[in-house]
């Protein structure tokens, strides 16, 4: 379904959020569907952050699984159904940042129409094999999975304000399992394998927005002047497929929902939140604290964040990497807690790992704020 059901009324997408107690908890879902605030027919997408921080953990795929058993179960969706719908999960719930689940849901829209409001397109990539990760072929699929989302919302590619994607990664079982075919995969550098499981999504993103041209392979998780201002790209061993949540707005949609987004220049560049959020709709200076009518108005908010070029921030060093093995997960924690301040609220999702999604050392930063 797009922005206008096939008898040509209008559709509307809203926002639910779940506060999550663990990390296969759907108490706070199962509730709003139960009490009839969520038609589960209607959900479209589901994005989250959840509490997962050690190596080999599988808190993405349990939260996945746990609200497809609720929607195949209770709720009683057909498991075709539930399998389309995408999941854009990011675990490391540190600090102070609260583990939770944005559900959207599209329904008919009856009232009036002519406003720019939000619209989402969802799609699933064909399967990526393991050898593709980090290569041309997973730019490729993804570029055209972004083309189909973008046509599902009724918007033109190059009118995204923002794109999420959750990419396969490669195991050891994936290696394995190459080989078994007769196809060797060589391991990613070190330093650069994040940027290279990520970037080759977040490249086709680019590529699809019409932000560069084809980029050549050696480009991937290495040139940091190539890159997306709308995406937010991480991966991990639960899909096989790329899962793609294409927001934006159209004045042919209903509901009161409008995103915006920003370029993050480093991690220091704290007014790319305020100007995500006049991007969306909302009257605030830069370096304002959301007042609480504000904060209720905010129904979402994303936050991509790379890492300091060459261990330098603003010319400050940088205790990083080999040097620190918990320095991603601070990083993190540490820009959840400057976000938190403005927006007074600890629920947000927050990524790092941003090569290729905003210039290189910043990121990109969504919010979607209610006209109401």
């Amino acid at each position: 379904m797009s922005d206008v059901t096939p008898a040509g009324q209008p559709t509307a997408i809203d926002i639910f959020t779940a506060p999550l107690e663990h990390e296969s908890d759907t108490t706070v879902l199962s509730q709003l569907i139960s009490d009839g605030v969520i038609d589960p027919a209607q959900i479209v997408a589901v994005t989250g952050k959840v509490e997962g921080n050690t190596p080999g953990e599988n808190s993405r795929g349990n939260a996945m699984d746990a609200v497809r058993r609720l929607l195949t179960g209770a709720a009683k969706l057909p498991e075709e159904h539930v399998a389309q719908i995408p999941f854009v999960l990011s675990s490391g719930g540190v600090g102070i940042l609260s583990p939770h689940l944005a559900v959207y849901t599209r329904s008919p829209w009856e009232g009036p129409v002519g406003e720019s409001r939000l619209v989402l397109g969802t799609a699933l990539s064909d399967p990526i094999l393991p050898e593709w990760v980090g290569r041309r072929q997973t730019v490729e699929q993804v570029a055209a999975t972004v083309h189909r989302a973008a046509q599902q919302a009724g918007i033109a590619p190059e009118d995204a304000e923002y794109v999420l994607t959750k990419n396969r990664g490669v195991s050891a079982a994936d290696i394995q399992e190459a080989a078994a075919r007769g196809v060797r995969i060589e391991p990613f550098d070190r330093a650069h394998a994040t940027a290279q499981t990520t970037g080759g999504a977040a490249l086709g993103i680019a590529v699809a927005t019409g932000a560069i041209a084809m980029p050549d392979e050696s480009a991937i998780g290495f040139d940091g002047s190539l890159y997306s201002p709308v995406a937010s790209c991480s991966a991990g061993n639960e899909n096989e497929r790329s899962q793609v949540v294409l927001l934006g707005n159209s004045a042919a949609a209903g509901g009161s929902l409008r995103v915006g987004h920003a370029v993050m220049h480093d991690l220091l560049d704290i007014t790319a939140l305020h100007r995500a959020l006049r991007s969306a709709g909302m009257d605030i200076a830069d370096g304002a604290i959301l007042s609480p009518a504000q904060r209720a108005r905010v129904k979402a908010l994303y936050v991509k964040v790379g890492t300091p070029i060459e261990g330098r921030l603003r010319g400050r060093r940088q205790v990083h990497q080999g040097q620190n093995p918990a320095y991603f997960n601070e990083l993190k924690a540490a820009v959840a807690g400057a976000y938190s301040v403005f927006m007074q609220d600890t629920i947000m999702y927050i990524s790092n790992a941003a090569f290729h999604q905003g210039p290189e050392g910043g990121g990109t930063v969504a919010a979607i704020v209610s006209q109401r």
